[in-house]
């Protein structure tokens, strides 16, 4: 019996315009949320909110943030709808260092929802929360101090020789180089070297088997990008399907790598200035039970948002509970890579086009490194580098 009426078209008409107007109800319910506080926002559309372009791939989502950052011009702060979701964007300087410094104890949770049981490569800084998250940032922060970090300089100058050599054999062969798969590759090497432990020889097994998952988790298909923008935006209804952050192919090859790196160091007591290293050595100190934060990094120039945590909260460490497995060490080089790949050849690539449109920049960069190079007996070294000053003003630039 039809409850509105006897035509079945109409009562599907009816039913369907029930449905969507109860999602464009659920979907713009909080689009006030930014108007009732009296805080500038970008104006959101139905469904959307301010993220069609980046969810309709016009844009990435750097560009759709860029312009969101642009159209709250005038602003301190601002807010934007994701979906339906308000969120807070912040402008000036001084409230971003409170966010990610001063305050920053209040703001370290991502809006991510891991699931370490069904997803194991989940367990890196960039997803966990709370106090696991806390424990985790508190013993890896030493690792990434200039004095540990300039252990690694051995295994970047190793890849910055091979650069040479392939810059040498590549002009012999064709008066012009693609810069951007060169420094990619570059990148990729010195990556593999310090978050893997390892050699990328040419020919080797391990070699194009690092190469060919790192091209496909580089390259998502267009399901893997629907499953990040589900964990980005809807991180609730991407654990409830139990959605996995990376795919099978992915994890396997990664743990994969990860598990005989360490098996073979531990067989044969191998040691090694890289950043599996250093997880190595958190874990030892962890199943000794010695294993102590020190708020007091030597030779530390990088920001530490943590110095300023609570001693009490910073106690919380010391609990006695082991987190460096296996598992954790393979999520922690892999986000290194996720994380560095791009940055590191895009930083490099931008700044070789710079030099060749300002020439007479290029020629006052060559000079110092010239310059610096004569001083230390044209040996690279990381002092050498560090003295190279106008360089890294150019970079930084």
């Amino acid at each position: 019996m039809a409850i509105v009426s006897d035509s079945l078209i109409y009562n599907l008409l009816i039913g369907a315009l029930f449905i969507l107007g109860c999602l464009y109800y659920y979907f713009t319910s909080k689009f006030e949320y930014w108007r009732e506080r009296g805080v500038a926002f970008v104006k959101p559309i139905p469904f959307f909110g301010n993220v069609k372009d980046q969810i309709l791939r016009k844009k990435s989502m750097i560009e759709m943030y860029s312009d969101i950052y642009k159209n709250l011009s005038g602003n301190r702060f601002g807010g934007f709808f994701e979906f339906r979701e308000p969120v807070l964007m912040i402008r000036d300087p001084a409230l971003v260092e409170a966010v990610l410094i001063k305050d920053f104890r209040h703001f370290y949770d991502r809006p991510f929802i891991p699931d370490t049981n069904n997803d194991p490569l989940t367990a890196n800084l960039f997803n966990l929360k709370g106090t696991v998250w806390k424990n985790l940032r508190n013993k890896l922060t030493p690792t990434f101090t200039t004095g540990k970090l300039k252990t690694m300089t051995e295994q970047i100058l190793k890849s910055g020789e091979k650069l040479v050599q392939h810059l040498a054999e590549e002009s012999k062969r064709s008066k012009d180089v693609d810069s951007k798969s060169v420094t990619s590759c570059f990148s990729l090497e010195v990556i593999a070297s310090v978050a893997f432990g390892l050699q990328m020889d040419k020919d080797s097994e391990d070699g194009k088997n690092f190469r060919r998952f790192t091209a496909e988790l580089m390259t998502p298909s267009l399901l893997v990008s629907l499953r990040m923008t589900m964990m980005l935006y809807a991180p609730k209804m991407a654990a409830f399907f139990k959605v996995k952050q990376f795919p099978k192919s992915v994890q396997d090859a990664t743990v994969g790598l990860v598990r005989d790196t360490l098996n073979y160091r531990t067989e044969n007591n191998v040691q090694r200035n890289d950043f599996i290293q250093l997880l190595l050595n958190i874990r030892k100190q962890e199943l000794d039970g010695n294993f102590k934060i020190n708020q007091e990094h030597e030779e530390d120039d990088l920001i530490d948002q943590m110095k300023y945590v609570p001693k009490a909260e910073v106690a919380e460490v010391n609990d006695g509970k082991i987190f460096m497995t296996d598992m954790h060490i393979t999520a922690q080089s892999l986000i290194f890579l996720i994380a560095g790949l791009e940055a590191i050849s895009t930083s490099i690539n931008f700044s070789l086009y710079t030099l060749m449109e300002n020439p007479k920049v290029q020629d006052k960069v060559h000079e110092e490194i010239d310059r610096v190079m004569k001083n230390h007996n044209n040996v690279w070294s990381y002092q050498a580098v560090k003295e190279m000053t106008y360089l890294d003003e150019v970079i930084q630039e």
